[in-house]
């Protein structure tokens, strides 16, 4: 006759198979278990190995902490995300790891500074075929530099006969950006017959002041006037020569300064500044 019985002291349940002369501990498997619940201490250990397939619940799932994670462990890259975290102490990566997001100025190469109160930065790569006209400015953007000084000659004769219309000297010209001031001169070769002479101009950007002059190599020249009006050299029948200068402060138009020239008396008879005439222009401010 069989019997049972559960050892309350082992928490057990028994088996006799001798009418209660003798208890074994009732073996059982798990598929004979359909319901209840099993007491913490009767439950073993679980390793890895021996969890082979199911799902987790999450909450049955601790917490990973920094002492969990070995520090020799070989973590793929990607595996971790990139994703609204720091990377400030994250070990150095290689360019082509870092295809997203934006990273601090303290992490870029050192570009240094300009002044006190900017942050260092990084060099652009200039590509496999780098320019050679630009530069990066403090504003990150690439620009050509403005030219501090500028040195032009004329190209051709320029002649009048008969005539008192001022014209361009062509060549005798230079750029001038807004808000600058810029110094000029200008040595000339120049021929003008008895009575015409020659009288000189200078044509400056809209809302630019200054003054200009004329010193002769031989006769007289009028005193400095303003960039709008003329000034007359009066000395004439041969080759001469002439120094035009001035100082131009521009407004808020950019533009262009062109030296003139014409007969400062209608007359009969060539009046000529010649080819390779020149003109030396400095920023001053």
């Amino acid at each position: 006759m069989y019997f049972t019985r559960y050892n309350a002291a082992a928490k057990t349940l028994e088996l006799s198979t001798d009418g209660g002369s003798s208890w074994a501990t009732l073996p059982l498997t798990a598929a004979q278990i359909g319901y209840g619940t099993f007491d913490t201490a009767r439950i073993p250990s679980l390793a890895a190995s021996i969890i082979t397939s199911g799902v987790f619940n999450a909450a049955q799932i601790p917490a990973i902490v920094d002492s969990m994670v070995d520090g020799a462990a070989a973590i793929a890259w990607s595996k971790i995300s990139k994703t609204s975290s720091s990377l400030a102490n994250l070990a150095t990566r290689s360019a082509s790891d870092l295809n997203a997001g934006t990273l601090g100025a303290t992490l870029y190469a050192d570009f240094v500074a300009s002044g006190g109160s900017h942050a260092k930065g990084a060099v652009p790569d200039p590509g496999a075929a780098a320019g050679t006209t630009k530069f990066l400015r403090e504003d990150a953007t690439w620009q050509i530099p403005a030219p501090q000084i500028q040195l032009v000659r004329q190209t051709a004769d320029v002649t009048k006969n008969n005539n008192t219309t001022l014209a361009n000297l062509t060549g005798l010209v230079f750029t001038i950006p807004a808000s600058q001031t810029w110094l000029f001169i200008a040595p000339l070769y120049l021929i003008s017959p008895i009575p015409g002479y020659a009288k000189y101009g200078v044509v400056v950007p809209s809302g630019a002041t200054g003054r200009f002059g004329v010193v002769p190599i031989l006769g007289t020249a009028a005193s400095s006037a303003a960039l709008s009006s003329t000034i007359a050299m009066t000395t004439s029948g041969y080759d001469q020569g002439a120094f035009v200068y001035g100082l131009v402060i521009n407004s808020t138009n950019a533009g262009t300064v062109q030296l003139q020239f014409a007969q400062y008396t209608a007359t009969v008879g060539n009046s000529i500044v010649y080819t390779n005439s020149t003109l030396f222009a400095m920023r001053l401010a």
